[in-house]
């Protein structure tokens, strides 16, 4: 699968995925569109972005769908890959030069936050530094999604400060 990812106006980060033969896999849910963004601060520039986080997010987006290899429209470092290989995925292209994220010069934690008890459980156990993260995806018909669950969390907040919310269009 053909991954491209840009920076559209006002901090909208796109995601568009191109099929090949045999794509997207079938499997018990369904990948029904090729395109998804999210929202980001205003003034997000691409440049200010991690090129191995975004390789991560579009692999979350579109895994299990692909058939094991992710051609990016962006270099991706080496350590990147080769982790992804462990997972007999294959990604490119590679650039040697691409410095790994190292994660112990970070000052802050984010967790994907959906309100449920599992990312309840975990935001409870982290840092108070910790930035929880909820992708606010509009209530389309016919979907189990709720955001019913992320809301009552965020009235009953724990010492971690306000929820950042995103929004970001995934359903097709």
């Amino acid at each position: 699968m053909y991954v491209n990812v840009s920076m559209m106006d006002h901090g909208k980060l796109s995601f568009e995925f191109d099929f090949e033969q045999n794509e997207p896999v079938i499997q018990k849910s369904e990948m029904i569109g090729q395109s998804c963004y999210v929202q980001g601060p205003e003034d997000w520039l691409l440049s200010q972005i991690h090129p191995d986080h975004l390789a991560l997010s579009s692999l979350l987006i579109v895994r299990p769908w692909f058939n094991k290899s992710l051609r990016f429209s962006f270099p991706v470092s080496q350590r990147f890959a080769d982790a992804c290989k462990k997972m007999k995925i294959e990604v490119s292209p590679i650039d040697q030069s691409i410095k790994p994220y190292d994660t112990n010069n970070g000052k802050y934690m984010a967790l994907a936050f959906s309100g449920g008890a599992d990312s309840t459980a975990a935001l409870s156990v982290l840092p108070p530094s910790t930035i929880p993260i909820f992708m606010d995806r509009p209530d389309t018909s016919g979907s189990l999604y709720s955001k019913e669950a992320a809301l009552y969390s965020e009235s009953h907040r724990l010492p971690h400060g306000p929820c950042k919310w995103r929004t970001c269009y995934l359903d097709g």
